[in-house]
């Protein structure tokens, strides 16, 4: 089943100190990645090239960089909630904590 184009993407509290850190450059990045994920979410042959990857349930991480990770939360039918932009082990202490 394919999700609904034009899925909303909102940003947490957690999600907005961490993004502080970002540099236009990773903003703009990300800004592309997500139009890519709006594109390909749920088709995994299409969205190879992202550096998607499921971590629970319905919490995914983003690859933006070798060293940057945005992790997010699917909430269905059509929202993506930003949760965090760290490195692999701020991912896995947010996992610990969800």
């Amino acid at each position: 089943m394919e999700p609904p184009k034009g899925f909303v993407v909102e940003h947490s509290t957690r999600w907005k100190q961490s993004a502080k850190a970002l540099s236009d450059d990773q903003l703009t990045e990300l800004a592309g990645r997500l139009r890519q994920l709006q594109e390909s979410f749920g088709q995994p042959h299409r969205h190879g090239g992202l550096g998607l990857r499921k971590l629970r349930r319905n919490a995914y991480e983003l690859r933006l960089s070798l060293g940057l990770r945005v992790v997010f939360l699917h909430l269905k039918p059509n929202k993506v909630l930003l949760m965090l932009c760290g490195n692999h082990d701020d991912a896995a202490r947010f996992l610990k904590e969800f």
